[in-house]
């Protein structure tokens, strides 16, 4: 159990250096072992997160094949801050799968629940994937105004990446 945990905290560490290869190395270790323990919400968070590096790897299948697991673990025992980070970045993998009606459908989802859970981190990256769709669809106004409130949640919550984020996508879209 706590050498499961440890593989998660050594692949989140492999993750934030962008080290792809350990991290998922690591998350799949996690998942082996977490597997055959009796905590849900540990495994959930595993098969997220490598869903999520996945994600970042530009590996959207991949990405979509664990995210869907861990959904289903998080519906099954309601672990609804899982929930929300799921239906999220289902949403991510739809647009990068250029499925954004979809796409769309599942971040609306997400934010709702994050609002309710004050994630702000996770809604600001949210509100630049519509952003995102709504620019695909040539609405720049739409997409500005997504954008916008993406940067005013992460100024007003000091998230310096997002604010980061949220102003080069505003910029983006001012030049479009």
């Amino acid at each position: 159990y706590h050498k499961g945990t440890l593989y998660i905290s050594i692949a989140d560490v492999y993750s934030l250096m962008k080290n792809h290869t350990n991290a998922l190395k690591y998350y799949k270790m996690s998942i082996d072992i977490l597997k055959h323990e009796s905590d849900s919400i540990l495994l959930a968070t595993a098969l997220y997160n490598l869903g999520d590096e996945y994600l970042k790897t530009d590996l959207p299948d991949s990405a979509l094949h664990y995210i869907k697991e861990a959904s289903m673990i998080a519906n099954k025992i309601d672990y609804q801050i899982g929930q929300a980070y799921c239906l999220g970045n289902l949403g991510v993998i739809y647009l990068k799968k250029g499925k954004q009606v979809l796409a769309e459908t599942y971040l609306n989802q997400s934010i709702v629940m994050l609002e309710q859970m004050n994630e702000y981190k996770a809604i600001c990256e949210f509100l630049l994937s519509i952003a995102e769709i709504n620019q695909k669809k040539s609405n720049l106004g739409v997409a500005i105004q997504y954008a916008d409130r993406s940067l005013t949640l992460a100024t007003q919550y000091g998230l310096k990446n997002e604010i980061s984020q949220a102003n080069l996508t505003l910029s983006e879209l001012y030049e479009a």
